[in-house]
């Protein structure tokens, strides 16, 4: 939306495609939200420090509702680049000055004179835009601010959007994965089940490779017992009660322009609708990966550490994410996808269990916060104070690795 703003694109044939992965597509923000306690004295320092990181790490990634934030500037000016060039194509075409010249609904515009942007793409491939950018004001938008059509709409409707578990390859099999301990008797009769090809052992975890996901998934299950988690003495009452300890009491005052409020979030899976997947194609030093994942850097780095590749030779492909929330930052089933694809020397497409998602996650922590605040006569903020304990972590979790 924001491009198509800038550059006057016709919203009705605007398409879109996921980014490749490239520096470019680096997302600054993330992890400026850690820096809201450091002293303002080092914030400025911090807040470069971390976007240059980013940057060099080429870290492509959503979340933390920081896209918007990130590429604000970066996606308007684009349009308005290619906006410019545009208007000099149809310019010189006309023999007019191109700052005279817009743009609206897919076309270039000069009093009445029009053409479309298909007729002077080529031409305007071939313009400039160096001089200083004009980006749109506020009262000339468009799109931005307005109620318009969600492009992903209509393929989510039709059945036509393509999810993680959507994809599709020429001799693809379907793996499933069994959580804890096997022995090798029970290995074998896994193997010599109805249409399992592999049997992938791997350190926490067996992958079951076959013709279809429900028979490797009929595999799996006589290698798994989902173990029951362990009792931590904690539960949502004991975390509130602990967390209300740790608070104390607010400051008293007796000051009639003094609010007061209490804030509470309960500890949360993310569990999204969707649970992990992720298909692999692997070669002797390079891999393919097709996964709904909301990071293509952290996806191709957890795939090139499974392999022992260079992560350039790993590409990823996204598809749509059936539930990001973060959970999709994950990399499990992007791991356990590629080795049971090189193991099995075939396209292999992983698929976790509802229930091997849920424990396979961590658990965002539980929060209460007080609050207060006072007012001057002007009604303006003339003090605010704001108090959160820690949230206690549980002493033991379904995994070594649960954030806490």
């Amino acid at each position: 939306m924001l491009v198509a703003e800038e550059v006057g694109a016709d919203w009705s044939l605007v398409a879109i495609e996921p980014a490749p992965r490239h520096p470019l597509y680096a997302n600054r923000a993330i992890g400026l939200d850690g820096l809201s306690g450091m002293p303002g004295f080092l914030k400025g320092a911090a807040r470069w420090a971390v976007r240059e990181a980013a940057q060099s790490y080429g870290l492509q990634m959503t979340g933390g509702s920081t896209s918007v934030r990130a590429f604000w500037e970066p996606m308007r000016q684009a349009g308005a680049i290619a906006r410019v060039q545009l208007c000099k194509a149809a310019a010189r075409q006309w023999g007019v000055d191109w700052r005279d010249c817009d743009t609206e609904a897919g076309q270039v515009i000069y009093n009445d004179r029009t053409v479309s942007f298909a007729d002077v793409a080529a031409s305007a491939a071939t313009m400039s835009a160096d001089q200083p950018l004009d980006l749109r004001p506020r009262e000339a938008r468009r799109l931005i601010g307005r109620s318009v059509p969600r492009l992903d709409l209509p393929g989510k409707i039709d059945g036509s959007a393509r999810f993680g578990a959507d994809v599709r390859l020429a001799g693809m099999l379907y793996a499933a994965v069994a959580l804890v301990d096997r022995t090798p008797a029970t290995l074998k009769a896994a193997a010599a089940m109805p249409g399992v090809r592999h049997v992938v052992e791997q350190p926490g975890w067996v992958g079951v490779c076959a013709q279809t996901w429900w028979q490797a998934h009929q595999a799996a299950r006589t290698l798994e017992t989902l173990r029951a988690p362990v009792d931590a003495g904690l539960d949502d009452a004991a975390i509130q009660t602990r967390l209300e300890a740790a608070l104390g009491a607010m400051l008293a005052s007796d000051d009639p322009q003094e609010v007061r409020a209490r804030y509470a979030l309960a500890a949360t899976a993310a569990a999204p609708l969707e649970p992990l997947t992720a298909t692999a194609r692997v070669t002797d030093d390079a891999a393919e990966i097709w996964a709904p994942t909301q990071s293509v850097t952290l996806a191709a780095w957890a795939a090139a550490r499974a392999l022992d590749i260079s992560d350039k030779n790993v590409t990823v492909f996204q598809t749509l994410v059936g539930g990001g929330f973060g959970r999709k930052i994950e990399v499990d089933a992007v791991t356990m996808a590629a080795l049971c694809a090189r193991a099995a020397n075939a396209p292999v497409q992983l698929l976790l269990t509802r229930e091997q998602d849920m424990a396979l996650q961590g658990v965002r922590q539980a929060v209460l916060a007080d609050m207060s605040g006072q007012l001057s006569e002007a009604g303006t903020i003339a003090a605010w104070r704001g108090v959160s304990p820690a949230s206690p972590p549980p002493a033991a979790c379904w995994r070594a690795r649960c954030r806490t």
